[in-house]
């Protein structure tokens, strides 16, 4: 290895150090006798030499007076130690770097020195490189203070945020490192030393001490636990503020420049909002205060106060060790309280066991009386909280503009919808009136609103389809709001429905009749009636009553095999039940032997066989005994299992039909006619499906308001009879209230089953019969009734568009009125 532009200077105030100003000597013309000159030697090791390369450097002095005397050193390569690392916002307080936590990138990275180092170095004769920490004894030791040999700034590059190196660092030891804030000398807390080659290192007061530098590249990583620290952000739009002004004010006795890193009691946030104050442990104990402003901010928030001072904070379980006044490392998007708790005051005593505080994000609320203060505010709701699959959603979303004289044009909405959420075309209203253009993306709208004035609030709403593979989503819908080409954004709003199967429900139903089978063909035929009160179990207990068809359903049954039991008790007396499927259980006995007909068919036999078998009457007597016990033995043969119970095999979402089939006998017919009247009376003459359908209109447009928690309400499985009206759930609390002063509710009539019933009640000005604006309906499917005068044509638009002729059920015109419906 050779040594490049090797060169002598005059060391002239004997620091070991090449100042400026100093000068290059080539030969030393005199020297007084008893007198001395110091010497720096100075060259270039070259780029490509190995590690490990030595090399002996000469040094001759010579003068005519005195022999020649030579020095020689010997030089060995070696490779510069390199310190990197990165700085982040440890929202885990774990001191391990995650994915998704902020870089930071702005920060001040300080590698130091004692500032004694080069003076002990040389009083003990020590290499020119390295920075060596004198041993206690020295008297050096006790001078205090560090030296700044290099610095950087932590990166704002995408690709390389939050990252420092410093490198060409001799190595040795004594070194320490430190972070300063961008915007002024505050020192930021204690560095975290994550390189394995320096486990002795450790830090107090902000600084990393002790730091060893070999040959190679050190790790140390930078987070922040700060005390007290937070972000100051916009109250509206929850956005951080850059340039707000945090200032600390302490007990008497309190000096920064003594008890905080950096000796400063004010902080001016970055674009991240970000402050901290980092306290020495001989602080004193007392109040503090934290006092905050910002150009076009309010300070306190009003919007969201403050809350009580916080008196001597103690660590949380979620929070490792430090008092996290919010569980957000960042400042809060929701409206839920317990993320918008902060502090301005906090009594501090840490001798005591006070620990860091962390997440004290303070609010600031925009100054809305300044004219150049133009704030867009956006809110989302949804119609409903609870959505199935293939239901329609309203939403309404209001854009505000605060300012008191701004008036903002090009305000757009950008509306981001949940996965499987599809906008409905036409459906857009704003302010109650149809938008001049319709969003381009049925997933993802963006809706024009135009210029909104100040002080103005625009109204949007529209509806959306939930679609197939809505529940694989989350269920969140955002949207902001911009104006002037984007260069004022609102706040992000967000709403959140649960989506529910509903009739997609992997859950499996049973529909099926009990029905009188007179022609035995295993079918219920047309004229066939079917058996009403007649109950029938699963075997997990689970009950239901055929209505006045004989019909029965079951809903909400898990996917597998089920045993459907009837109980013959519930029967009209005598009557017999037969098979008509092969899942039917065990042997059934015998109903009886085949060999005689019905008595009345025996006697006219009897009679014939007097009078012999040449009349026609008789001939058809011997008929009908033929096909009497035809059927007896067919009967027999379906009854050899147990027509009582059944196995019924469910899969994922099945649609399953059990029926049974009950013999047509004479008094059983009339058993089940009478049962028949009797029902249909205690059903309002209708069956389930109608009654369900129809239930809870009137001629006004009343309609009731069906919630999650009446749905609730209903039961698991069964049959859910709707002449005999469920209840929402009472608060008990309000009952005695309730009694002493009873609700008069408005009554419900059911819409009348002919239109000739409710002609009279009506005029025939153009309008709705069966609905009213803002009607909420308890399904999804209803007819509708409307009205007019006669000979007019009615027509109807749902989401602007026209509902064919082909959909009308029902037409009654009253001329005497010139009423038509």
């Amino acid at each position: 290895m050779n040594i490049e532009n090797l060169a002598l200077y005059k060391d002239t105030n004997g620091n070991g150090v090449l100042d400026e100003g100093e000068p290059r000597i080539y030969r030393i013309s005199a020297l007084p006798v008893n007198t001395s000159v110091n010497l720096l030697v100075y060259g270039k090791v070259p780029i490509n030499v190995l590690i490990g390369a030595v090399t002996k450097v000469e040094i001759e002095a010579s003068s005519p007076q005195t022999s020649t005397r030579i020095n020689t050193d010997t030089i060995t390569a070696m490779e510069a130690a390199t310190i990197k690392g990165k700085a982040w916002l440890d929202a885990n307080h774990d001191g391990i770097y995650q994915q998704g936590e902020p870089l930071l990138g702005g920060y001040h990275v300080e590698l130091l020195c004692d500032k004694n180092y080069i003076a002990y170095n040389r009083s003990i004769g020590g290499p020119i490189g390295g920075c060596k920490t004198p041993p206690a004894d020295s008297p050096y030791a006790q001078l205090l203070g560090y030296e700044i040999i290099a610095s950087t700034t932590t990166s704002y590059e995408k690709a390389t945020l939050g990252c420092y190196e410093i490198g060409s660092i001799p190595p040795g030891d004594g070194y320490a490192l430190r972070f300063k804030f961008p915007n002024s000398e505050q020192v930021v807390g204690d560095p975290i030393n994550q390189d394995s080659k320096n486990r002795h290192a450790y830090a107090e007061n902000g600084i990393l001490k002790n730091i060893i530098l070999n040959p190679g590249v050190s790790v140390i990583e930078q987070n922040l636990p700060l005390d007290p620290s937070g972000v100051v952000y916009d109250a509206v739009s929850r956005q951080p503020i850059a340039g707000a002004t945090v200032t600390l004010t302490g007990p008497p006795g309190f000096d920064p420049k003594i008890h905080t890193t950096g000796g400063v009691d004010t902080v001016t946030t970055g674009d991240n909002g970000f402050y901290q104050f980092w306290f020495y442990p001989d602080t004193p104990p007392g109040i503090y205060t934290l006092i905050v402003s910002a150009p076009n901010y309010k300070f306190q928030s009003e919007l969201i106060p403050p809350s009580g001072r916080l008196v001597h904070p103690r660590a949380k379980g979620d929070c490792k060790g430090q008092h996290c006044v919010q569980p957000q490392a960042v400042a809060p998007t929701s409206q839920d309280s317990n993320l918008l708790t902060y502090h301005l005051e906090f009594d501090l005593d840490f001798p005591s066991g006070d620990v860091e505080i962390l997440h004290n994000h303070i609010p600031l609320d925009p100054d809305f009386g300044s004219p150049t203060s133009a704030v867009l505010i956006i809110e989302k709701t949804a119609a409903r909280q609870t959505v199935e699959l293939g239901d329609f959603l309203d939403y309404t979303i209001q854009v505000r503009n605060l300012s008191v004289a701004t008036d903002l044009p090009d305000v757009k909405v950008f509306d981001r919808l949940p996965f499987g959420f599809v906008y409905v075309p036409n459906t857009a209203r704003l302010n109650g009136a149809r938008l001049a253009t319709e969003p381009i993306s049925r997933s993802a709208p963006n809706f024009n609103i135009g210029t909104l004035n100040a002080g103005q609030t625009a109204i949007l709403r529209y509806r959306v389809r939930i679609g197939p593979g809505s529940m694989r989503g989350n269920g969140i819908n955002r949207a902001y709001a911009t104006a002037l080409g984007g260069r004022i954004r609102s706040n992000n709003s967000y709403v959140k429905v649960n989506v529910i199967a509903g009739v997609f429900t992997n859950d499996a139903y049973v529909i099926g009749k009990v029905f009188l089978d007179c022609n035995l063909n295993g079918v219920k035929d047309r004229k066939e009636l079917g058996v009403p009160g007649v109950t029938l179990m699963l075997q997990n207990g689970v009950a239901v009553t055929t209505d006045s068809d004989g019909a029965f359903s079951l809903y909400g049954l898990r996917p597998r095999t089920h045993v459907l039991r009837l109980d013959e008790r519930t029967l009209p007396k005598g009557a017999k039940l037969y098979t008509i499927s092969h899942r039917h259980a065990r042997v059934y006995p015998k109903l009886r032997q085949c060999t005689k007909a019905s008595p009345q068919i025996e006697r006219a036999l009897s009679a014939c066989r007097k009078r012999g078998w040449t009349s026609r009457r008789c001939r058809k007597v011997r008929r009908q005994k033929r096909k009497y016990l035809a059927c007896c033995r067919q009967q027999n043969w379906r009854s050899d299992t147990k027509a009582n119970s059944r196995f019924i095999d469910l899969s994922n979402g099945e649609l399953h039909k059990a029926n049974f089939a009950v013999g047509c006998h004479c008094g059983v017919v009339r058993q089940v006619k009478t049962r028949i009247k009797q029902f249909k009376h205690q059903e309002g003459t209708m069956g389930e499906l109608p009654n369900r359908l129809q239930q809870g209109f009137t001629a006004q447009g009343n309609t009731p308001i069906v919630d999650s928690e009446y749905r609730k309400g209903l039961p698991a499985s069964g049959t859910v009879n709707t002449y005999k009206k469920r209840q929402p759930p009472v608060d008990k609390s309000q009952t005695k209230s309730a009694k002493k002063t009873p609700a008069t509710p408005a009554p419900i009539l059911p819409m009348p089953n002919s239109l000739k019933k409710l002609i009279p009640k009506l005029d025939n000005k153009l309008g709705f019969v069966s609905l009213k604006d803002g009607n909420i309906l308890p399904f999804a499917q209803t007819n509708i009734v409307v009205k007019g005068v006669a000979g007019g044509k009615l027509l109807l638009k749902v989401n602007n568009w026209p509902i064919p002729e082909r959909r009308v059920g029902r037409k009654f015109v009253m001329k005497s009125r010139q009423l038509e419906a």
